[in-house]
């Protein structure tokens, strides 16, 4: 995996995180799962780029990790599986209910970082003016104008709604 884009990715997940951790009460122990799965979130490279979000979650979920206890692995292999694509509700049916939430943070982390720049100037989170987020919904507001020069991004933005909304989850961005 390439480490100078986990970690970018890494940054954005605390930053976004620390922004709703009050709104989706995000406590210390679920914190810590976090940066684990945004580090490893590309293993699955390692063994294929076709679907390597299975193959991370399958590395995690099977792998013999020092101070990890299955469920944590499951936690964090879940996070992984579910950080692109589509989300199936079932995988979150026995596990703690920030997971999702930190699955959704982590999937908005990935698409800020489309473009795998080390330029501030084209990373989505350090122009996110606001974030508002409940329940089941969260709202990005970026400052004026910059996603008119990215549309990309904003392609991917509603795919990522798309997503999300078959997950009972809204997401939409300003």
């Amino acid at each position: 995996a390439d480490e100078d884009h986990a970690a970018r990715v890494t940054r954005t997940a605390r930053l976004l995180a620390n922004l709703v951790k009050t709104s989706w009460t995000l406590d210390a122990k679920s914190w810590r799962f976090l940066p684990w799965a945004a580090h490893l979130h590309e293993i699955g490279l390692a063994v294929s780029h076709s679907k390597y979000h299975r193959q991370g979650a399958y590395l995690v979920a099977n792998a013999d990790l020092d101070g990890l206890s299955e469920q944590d692995q499951q936690i964090i292999a879940t996070i992984i599986r579910h950080h692109r694509r589509k989300v199936h509700l079932e995988a979150y049916e026995y596990l703690p209910d920030f997971v999702l939430y930190l699955t959704i943070i982590l999937r908005l982390s990935v698409i800020l970082h489309r473009n795998r720049s080390d330029d501030p100037s084209q990373d989505g989170s350090f122009h996110i003016a606001k974030i508002k987020a409940n329940k089941n919904a969260i709202k990005l507001e970026f400052e004026e104008g910059w996603l008119e020069r990215h549309l990309l991004l904003d392609e991917d933005l509603k795919n990522e709604a798309r997503h999300l909304m078959g997950a009972n989850f809204e997401f939409s961005w300003a």
